[in-house]
This record gives C-alpha cells, sequence and structure tokens, in this order.
C-alpha cells in the first residue's frame, strides 16, 4: 500500500468518510498531469 500521508501527498483530491457499523470509505481523484 502506499499509506495515507503519500496517498493524500499525490492525489489532487481526498476525502476520508468513516461511519460506524458500516466502515470507512476513502474518495481519491489522481489527475493525469
Amino acid at each position: 500500500g502506499m499509506g495515507l500521508p503519500n496517498m493524500k501527498k499525490y492525489s489532487d483530491y481526498f476525502e476520508i468518510d468513516s461511519q460506524k457499523g458500516k466502515g470507512t470509505r476513502v474518495y481519491m481523484i489522481i489527475y493525469n498531469k
């Protein structure tokens, strides 16, 4: 895995949505530059 710090560093948009009993969703957008 990339690890959270690297994921944040290399993504243009980064969001974590964590809900008790439902789990965690990670949203990432990486634009081709």
